[in-house]
């Protein structure tokens, strides 16, 4: 298992974190609030379902983590209860990133 850091820039055996000589961290000034505008983005969306009878969730994970299998599995459980269930796959792709 590689070392890795736990933010205070010692090594530790943390597992699942990269070596402390492996990244570096920068600050970008965006010139406004990108976490703000998301959290009013997903408030309107919640409202709308709300409206509609919808509940929603949302999947984030690593490529491999099984996040196509849970819904699967969650999937089959609610439509057995009688709910109808449906879904919709999102990626999100990056080519580079300029630092």
């Amino acid at each position: 298992m590689p070392l890795a850091h736990d933010g205070s820039g010692q090594p530790s055996n943390t597992p699942g974190r990269l070596p402390a000589h492996m990244h570096k961290t920068v600050t970008v000034d965006m010139g406004e609030s990108v976490l703000e505008h998301n959290r009013e983005l997903a408030r309107a969306n919640r409202e709308h379902l709300k409206e509609h009878g919808v509940r929603a969730f949302d999947f984030l994970g690593a490529v491999g983590s099984g996040k196509t299998m849970l819904i699967e599995r969650l999937a089959d459980l609610l439509e057995g209860q009688g709910l109808q269930v449906g879904a919709i796959a999102g990626d999100v792709r990056r080519t580079t990133i300029t630092i």
